[in-house]
Order: C-alpha cells, then sequence, then structure tokens
C-alpha cells in the first residue's frame, strides 16, 4: 500500500518486500497481523514501509528506541545501505554510539539553540586529545597529584585519566613508565558520550 502510493509498481514491490523482510529476519512473520507482533517487530514494519520506495531523504525519530542489541544492528545496517544507495538521512537520538558511528555530519541542539554544527572529528577537536587510558599500579591519589591531570577514573581493567591539555601527556609518560616497558598508555579524543554530557548536559538533538 505505501509503496504503491509512492507510485511503485506491485512486481516492482514484491522484490523489494522480499528484500527487507528477508533483511529484518522476519520472514517467519509474514502473515501476521501488525498489532499481533513485538514492538520491536512492529518497528520493523515500520521501517519497511519507508525503506521500499528507495527514498531521496529520509527522516527518523529515535530509531533505534526499544530495540534489542541484535535489532540494533540490522537496523544500523540498513541505514548504511541506505547511505549507500544515495539515500540522505536525518535522524534524532540521544544514543551517542549510534550517532558517532553512524552520522557524517551531527548537529548538537540545546533547548532550540545550536551549540555545534559540523563533523564529529571536528567537534573533538575542540576538546583535542585529553583522555588518556592506562594499566598502572599507581593509585588514584598518586595519580590525581601529576601535574595536568584533572580527573581519574578506574574502570575493570585500566585507569582512565582526563588532562586539562595534551602537552601533559609527555611527562606523565615518562613518570609513569620511569624508563621501563608500561602495558597500555593510550591517548585519544573523548568519546561523544563525554562530550555531550560536557557541552549541553540537558535536553539535545543529535543529527
Amino acid at each position: 500500500f505505501f509503496g504503491e502510493l509512492r507510485g511503485m509498481k506491485r512486481a516492482e514491490l514484491k522484490k523489494e518486500i522480499d528484500f527487507w523482510i528477508q533483511r529484518f529476519e522476519l520472514g517467519e512473520k509474514r502473515k501476521d497481523k501488525a498489532e499481533t507482533l513485538s514492538k520491536g517487530n512492529q518497528q520493523k514494519v515500520q521501517l519497511i514501509a519507508s525503506f521500499i520506495h528507495k527514498p531521496a531523504f529520509l527522516i527518523l525519530d529515535e530509531p533505534f528506541s526499544g530495540l534489542d542489541p541484535v535489532n540494533k544492528d540490522l537496523l544500523k545496517d540498513a541505514i548504511l545501505l541506505l547511505k549507500e544507495q544515495g539515500t540522505t538521512i536525518l535522524f534524532s537520538s540521544h544514543q551517542m554510539d549510534n550517532v558517532e558511528e553512524l552520522c557524517d555530519h551531527l548537529c548538537l541542539l540545546k533547548r532550540g539553540v545550536s551549540l555545534f554544527s559540523g563533523s564529529l572529528l571536528d567537534l573533538k577537536k575542540q576538546y583535542g586529545k585529553t583522555k588518556l587510558a592506562v594499566r598502572t599500579d599507581w593509585s588514584t591519589t598518586q595519580l590525581l597529584a601529576l601535574e595536568g591531570v584533572k580527573d581519574v577514573r578506574v574502570e575493570k581493567e585500566q585507569t582512565v585519566l582526563t588532562l586539562a591539555d595534551e602537552s601533559f601527556a609527555q611527562s606523565i609518560f615518562e613518570q609513569l613508565s620511569n624508563g621501563k616497558y608500561i602495558e597500555k598508555f593510550s591517548l585519544d579524543y573523548l568519546s561523544l558520550d563525554e562530550i555531550f554530557k560536557d557541552k549541553v548536559g540537558g535536553h539535545v538533538v543529535e543529527v
């Protein structure tokens, strides 16, 4: 029905519907009524109705909401396929990992005001490489005493230091290694999730 609204012929539609039903692993549910499907499968049916006519421009609002990890991966693959086929996709999401993985261009909004618009790398460069992951037997107190260290977070397999500036990394490396082998010392940009919390904190949409 939705395909025909877009001027598609039934023969062409059958091919597209078969493709997407297989892609979204709905073959066993093909003849089920929509209202009997799980929330995740209902969402996949709605997405198929949006995909089958190969739109030039597609808007998705929180498309990953309510999907389990397996179905999230199926949707990510579908979005990347549409992108390869030339569809421009705009989506809103509060799940930073999806934004970071999929978006070429993003916009951070807080209460309707744009705080940033551009590429993910350009946003990260505003902060510099201030996230330092290490494996060390130094205590949190000792690490906090190092010049340039603003914060220390102990995780399961590593300790993460937040630096005031990446220029402090060389000195910290020399002190932690003391001329010896150090198992892990990795300096990187903040993740989008960390930037999100620092830059906007409240109500935001990422595009």
